[in-house]
């Protein structure tokens, strides 16, 4: 639980609703803001030291963002379901497909050098979980990056974020980093020759076998999954 307290937060005022915005998500995705946790305007204006219109629109932000839903008339943190996580892993599986065969065919080799780079950190950190999904996460978000289309990337950007959120509270403890680091190995060997099928096929069985170890975590964590207590 995040206690808000008046004049927390210093910010300049042309740029109130997105740093707002940027801390809210910050706190959502490090777990501080806990699913399901009503977001009260009055509060969160007052640790800003703001009037509840910024907040109100950083919400609103938050929410299209699906970091945030609408429950009567508040806003709470977005719950996480084994349902919406498998649509999320299915929906990541479509963009970042087609999306990484797009960026392959205009790629330079700066980009390809920046995964290679993140491989090899990877392989540095497999003692260190966080760090290691950090990097995971970092080579997914490049292999669109030189997509010709912006809005793909967007798009595969906010997948990304969600995953990030979702793994602060599954599938690493599972994970088998050879096996990891394998998959992107093929991954990146695909990407850098073109081989447009098979990028897409490595993409596909890697993010399903990510979905499999997901799920079988998930029971763990399924206090997150319903409370309706009002925490703040």
């Amino acid at each position: 639980m995040i206690n808000f307290n008046k004049g927390d937060y210093k910010i300049e005022r042309d740029l109130i609703v997105d740093q707002i915005f940027e801390v809210l998500k910050k706190q959502i995705l490090a777990g501080k803001l806990k699913p399901n946790e009503r977001l009260i305007e009055k509060q969160i204006a007052n640790s800003f030291n703001v009037s509840r219109s910024p907040v109100r629109e950083a919400l609103a932000k938050l929410e299209h963002e699906g970091l945030v839903y609408r429950k009567k008339q508040y806003r709470r943190v977005e719950v996480i379901t084994e349902k919406k996580i498998v649509e999320q892993y299915q929906l990541w599986q479509m963009i970042e497909g087609y999306g990484a065969q797009l960026a392959c065919q205009n790629v330079e080799d700066k980009d390809i050098q920046k995964l290679e780079n993140i491989c090899q950190k990877m392989e540095s950190n497999v003692e260190d979980l966080a760090m290691y999904r950090n990097l995971n996460l970092s080579f997914h978000e490049q292999l669109v990056q030189s997509c010709p289309n912006k809005k793909i990337i967007e798009m595969h950007t906010q997948v990304i974020t969600h995953n990030r959120w979702v793994m602060n509270f599954t599938l690493m403890d599972e994970m088998d980093p050879k096996l990891s680091i394998s998959d992107h190995r093929n991954i990146l060997e695909a990407y850098k020759e073109k081989q447009l099928v098979a990028l897409e096929n490595y993409i596909r069985s890697h993010i399903e076998n990510a979905l499999k170890r997901v799920k079988n975590n998930f029971n763990r964590y399924s206090e997150y999954e319903g409370s309706s207590e009002d925490i703040l």
